[in-house]
């Protein structure tokens, strides 16, 4: 049996004793029957009535009293009711009341915080607008010889100026204390600007008086040695004393303009005169340079003034180069020492000074404009905190264009005082550089042009205008040094009467060109256009004289052909190819440019005249030949060939006249003479001779190989020649060259 089986079964057992228990109660015997049971059960139950009536009766007394107990508790609640309905309406009264506080009080939280903030702002600017004794005495009695007095007076003087710079709330301005301050401040900023404007007047000139000094003292111990160039070597001295001082002159300009003036005129008047005195010095030490002796003929050869008189000189092979030009660049002469050599040029003399002047007043000019602040906007307690406010940029470079006008005047105004020496001594000693020799003028403009490149687009307005008076002074000179020489060719005496050799002019223009073209160097600038202009109108002029001669020789032998006129255009045919060839020669090799074309020109020229020589010399040997074979090459541009027998003039019988007429024997001795006129022709030279007697020859040979050519031509049965061959003639030319 299962556990569940078994406890089923307890449970039923358990309810039929509690049955058997309850019927027990009620009497129930085994053995009474139903009715007496029945009865029983009816008399406990009206028992039970019974007391069931007794206890609702019983009971309505307790719930009278319950009721009205309930009651009193409803009157109680209600009370409550209402005591919490007015607290209710008391406590949604006080919330308007407690948000209005709590906004109050965030209110008087941002009040406080507002006052906080101005209290603070208060202490600020009071702050700003106050400076404490010690600084005020600073400015008073701190020493500016050191460089820590130095020092701590810029920083005072940068608080001073915060202070009353400061941008205060007008209502702060308004009150009587602000008022107080600013005006005791402004008392002690008109005091200190005295008193620094007053200390840097002192310091100013001891710095440049005592360099003045020095200079003056070596001046009276020892004058210098002739060839010593005095250099001024003082203003890079003031200028590394002075720089020092560069923030309190800020501070003098930022706020005390007219003691920023004041100081600034100062030191332009003593830096003038000490200026003035150093360029007069250089210039003087430079002068001796310039006029080392009197020029002698000789050194002014390349001239065209000098030579007025025609006289012969060698002239030079086409072959090889006679006197060319030839480029040297321009000496800047020794930076580190004094010392000017003997044979300087003048325009080297003159850009030695140019190198020592023109970098000074370059880095005055700056020292000027950083020295003064012309263009500092930073305000001065902000320029002393920078580590570099004592040092100075490099001040030997031009800087660029200067864009604010005034800035420009004042530069400009400031330089032409401290550089008014300038004007007198720079174009005295152009016309003392120019006093014998004029060609120097080109050298001097290559120095000048040098620097206004430099200058050209830079601030360096006052030296940039200095230097174009300078370069307008010397094309002036050079230009009617030009007309000079044009003036002397034009008057030069030529002629084709008699045999003069090479022209002055044409003998003097390749060293004029060595001359002037050395000086230019290298130059691309307006120095080398001047140049060229000028040799062009030159040249120009000396082709023009030497063609006219020809030209009037070649018009008089057209107007009467005699013998004096034909002497007459021999001659300019020699004086064409001497002088031609002279110029070639000198200049073939030149890389002028403008020369160029009239070295072709030249040559084109001594090749026409060597032409028209040879043709014409060349007839006294060979003329019956010459004159009759020219007759025959008529006939052929008319007629056939076969008919030239058939003139009279020109048969065979006339023929053999004219060869009979011209035997080798004579051609030979013709020849040998012809040489020998050659020579009294050219003269001078052998190697030209050469080149003409070369031509000779050729001119020869190619009228033989042509006679030749003509007989078998027109004579092809006639078994007629030449009585000499071109071996013969060669050998016959040759001969006559050796002897």
């Amino acid at each position: 049996m299962s556990e569940a089986a078994a406890g089923a079964d307890v449970t039923n057992d358990a309810c039929i004793l509690e049955a058997d228990d309850l019927l027990a109660e009620f009497g129930w015997q085994a053995n009474l029957g139903a009715s007496a049971l029945e009865e029983r059960l009816l008399q406990e139950l009206t028992v039970l009535e019974k007391d069931t009536v007794r206890s609702i009766i019983d009971a309505d007394s307790q719930i009278k009293s319950v009721l009205g107990e309930l009651d009193n508790g409803a009157g109680h609640l209600d009370a409550l009711d209402g005591w919490l309905r007015g607290y209710n309406y008391e406590l949604t009264s006080m919330e308007k009341d407690i948000m209005e506080i709590q906004a109050q009080n965030e209110l008087l939280k941002v009040e406080e915080r507002n006052q906080t903030r101005l209290l603070e702002e208060l202490e600020y600017l009071m702050y700003s607008i106050t400076i404490t004794e010690e600084e005020l005495s600073t400015l008073r009695e701190e020493s500016l010889e050191s460089s820590h007095g130095l020092y701590n007076i810029e920083r005072a003087a940068g608080r001073l100026q915060r202070m009353l710079e400061s941008n205060l709330d007008p209502k702060l301005k308004a009150m009587r204390a602000t008022q107080e301050k600013m005006e005791k401040y402004t008392y002690y900023s008109g005091n200190f600007a005295a008193r620094a404007t007053e200390y840097l007047k002192v310091m100013f000139r001891f710095s440049i008086e005592s360099v003045a000094a020095d200079s003056s003292k070596g001046k009276g111990k020892l004058a210098p040695s002739p060839g010593i160039i005095v250099k001024p070597t003082g203003p890079a001295y003031v200028h590394k004393s002075l720089v020092k001082f560069r923030a309190l002159v800020l501070w003098l300009k930022q706020m005390a303009t007219d003691k920023h003036k004041e100081l600034r005129n100062i030191y332009i008047s003593t830096m003038g005169n000490l200026y003035n005195s150093q360029i007069q010095d250089l210039v003087g030490s430079v002068k001796p340079l310039m006029v080392r002796g009197k020029a002698s003929t000789d050194d002014l050869d390349h001239l065209f003034t000098t030579h007025t008189n025609a006289n012969k000189t060698a002239p030079l092979p086409l072959s090889q180069g006679g006197p060319r030009p030839r480029r040297a660049s321009m000496v800047g002469g020794d930076s580190h020492g004094h010392r000017g050599s003997s044979a300087t040029r003048p325009d080297e003399v003159f850009h030695l000074a140019m190198s020592c002047v023109i970098p000074l007043a370059i880095s005055e000019q700056n020292f000027i404009d950083d020295m003064f602040s012309l263009h500092t906007s930073l305000p001065f307690y902000e320029f002393i905190t920078r580590p570099d406010r004592e040092t100075l940029d490099d001040l030997n470079v031009p800087r660029p264009r200067e864009k604010d006008p005034h800035v420009a005047k004042e530069l400009k105004d400031a330089m032409g005082l401290i550089f008014s020496v300038l004007g007198s001594e720079m174009p005295s000693l152009i016309d003392l550089g120019l006093r014998n020799d004029k060609t120097h003028a080109v050298g001097m403009i290559v120095s000048v042009e040098h620097h206004l490149k430099d200058c050209e687009v830079s601030n360096q307005e006052f030296v940039f205008v200095v230097l174009q008076n300078m370069q307008k002074q010397l094309a002036a000179t050079f230009a009617r040094f030009i007309d000079d020489q044009l003036r002397a060719i034009d008057d030069t005496k030529v002629t084709a009467k008699r045999r003069i050799g090479i022209l002055p002019f044409f003998r003097v223009f390749p060293k004029f060109v060595q001359k002037v073209d050395e000086q230019l160097g290298n130059s691309q600038t307006e120095a080398r256009k001047l140049v060229g202009q000028g040799y062009e109108k030159i040249v120009t002029l000396m082709f023009n004289r030497l063609l006219a001669i020809g030209r009037e020789a070649d018009t008089s032998l057209n107007l009467t052909e005699d013998k004096d006129a034909m002497k007459e255009q021999l001659n300019a045919h020699i004086l064409t190819i001497e002088n031609m060839h002279y110029f070639y020669s000198a200049l073939h090799g030149t890389d002028i440019a403008i020369l160029g074309r009239y070295v072709e020109k030249a040559k084109a020229s001594y090749d026409e005249s060597m032409t028209a020589y040879i043709k014409t010399i060349v007839r006294r040997p060979l003329g019956r030949l010459i004159e009759f074979f020219e007759g025959i090459e008529n006939l052929l541009k008319t007629g056939d060939a076969t008919e030239v027998g058939y003139h009279l003039s020109y048969n065979r019988t006339a023929l053999k006249k004219v060869l009979q007429q011209t035997p080798a024997e004579e051609v030979r001795r013709s020849i040998k003479l012809l040489n020998r006129r050659i020579e009294k022709h050219f003269p001078d030279y052998a190697p030209l001779r050469v080149l003409v007697w070369k031509g000779v020859y050729l001119e020869l040979a190619r009228d033989v190989d042509r006679y030749n050519h003509l007989i078998r031509l027109c004579y092809p049965n006639d078994n007629v020649a030449l009585d000499f061959t071109e071996q013969d003639l060669q050998s016959w030319c040759e001969s006559a060259a050796r002897s």
